[in-house]
Formats: C-alpha cells, structure tokens, sequence
C-alpha cells in the first residue's frame, strides 16, 4: 500500500514477510512479458494502475479496502502477526482512519497477452 500510516505499514511487512515465507516475490509479475513471449503468447502489454483503499476511492475503494481486511485479518492473527481478535479490529480501524487521511493506494502490475489458437491441420 502506498501512502500508508504507521499502522498499514505493519500490514504491508507481514503481507511481504508472508510472501517471502512461500517463495513468492511480489515483484516478478513486472518481469513477466518474456517468460509468456517465450511460451507463445502475442500482443502482451503490461499496466501499473493505482487502486484506491478506501471511501475517499468511492465505490473501488471500499471494495479494496474490504479486500484488504480480509488479508489483514489473516496476516495480523496468523503465525507472522499474532494479533488477537481485538487487537486486529482495532488496528483496522485505525488503518481505515489513515487510509482516509493519506488517501491510501495500492499500486497493481496488470499482464495481458494472447495465446493464438493452434491452427488446424
């Protein structure tokens, strides 16, 4: 999340550190244009956009900010967080408050390509 309060900021670490935990980067969907070129996909373009979290965001925003809770709540209670029931709402309700005043974003990589179909013989 990017213009983030304190406390997002510690959603952001256990959402990276859980990750990380399974060997997933984040990141590799930036570098994924030649691995689908290479397996035969044409037309690939690839997007950065910026998602809302939050009411400022209007209706988008409230879906990624609820979005977003679903994943807090896993990360904050689970092995890496430890949060209990309490701590994790309060906590959202705080990032809820930050997400408001800093007009939270997320930024999202977007891949797209086409797989031509096999010709007949």
């Amino acid at each position: 999340m990017y213009n983030s309060g304190p406390n997002a900021d510690i959603v952001n670490r256990l959402s990276l550190e859980s990750a990380m935990k399974r060997s997933v980067d984040p990141k590799d969907v930036q570098h994924m244009k030649p691995g689908l070129r290479k397996v035969g996909f044409t037309q690939i373009n690839s997007f950065n956009i910026a998602l809302p979290v939050g009411e400022w965001g209007g209706r988008l925003g409230q879906m990624s900010r609820d979005n977003m809770h679903g994943l807090a709540n896993i990360w904050l209670k689970g092995d890496l967080g430890r949060y209990t029931h309490e701590e994790c709402e309060a906590t959202l309700v705080e990032i809820d408050k930050e997400c408001e005043q800093l007009q939270s974003f997320y930024k999202i990589w977007l891949v797209v390509g086409q797989k031509p179909l096999p010709e007949s013989a």
